[in-house]
């Protein structure tokens, strides 16, 4: 478990930077009460901001056509397109688990009939007819 360090921070010097790096620990919250900008990933968010019942957490993730997110609660969902060229193939999640995948959900096109034959927090074994398009989404911890 990673652990996260609080640190006060003067804000009359306009040049003082603040970088809060939490990882994936849930709960992880940011409080600014005042200071003339706050600045996530590099982009201006707003002039002043009170984030203090809110909870902020900046996990890793990749948006695409095959992607994954961690959700603020730990979660992480995974999406994507398997082209099958044989009967049985294999999904290769785009990030592992890290404890255990829960579910995955398989849509086919036309005629595919895709269904699971096995799930592992790396891979999915799936079953669908040949020459055919399987969309996934899993979801995990």
């Amino acid at each position: 478990m990673s652990s996260v360090t609080t640190t006060k921070v003067d804000t009359a010097n306009n040049s003082t930077n603040l970088t809060l790096t939490t990882g994936n620990i849930s709960g992880a919250s940011v409080v600014v009460t005042a200071g003339s900008e706050i600045q996530l990933n590099g982009n201006t968010v707003a002039t002043k901001i009170n984030v203090s019942s809110a909870n902020l957490i900046v996990g890793n993730s990749s948006i695409g056509s095959n992607g994954y997110s961690y959700l603020p609660n730990g979660l992480l969902m995974q999406w994507g397109k398997l082209a099958v060229t044989t009967s049985g193939a294999t999904i290769t999640f785009s990030t592992a688990f890290p404890t255990s995948a829960l579910s995955i959900q398989l849509t086919g096109t036309a005629d595919s009939r895709p269904w699971v034959t096995s799930l592992s927090s790396t891979t999915c074994g799936i079953d669908a007819a040949a020459s055919s398009d399987v969309y996934y989404t899993a979801i995990g911890y």
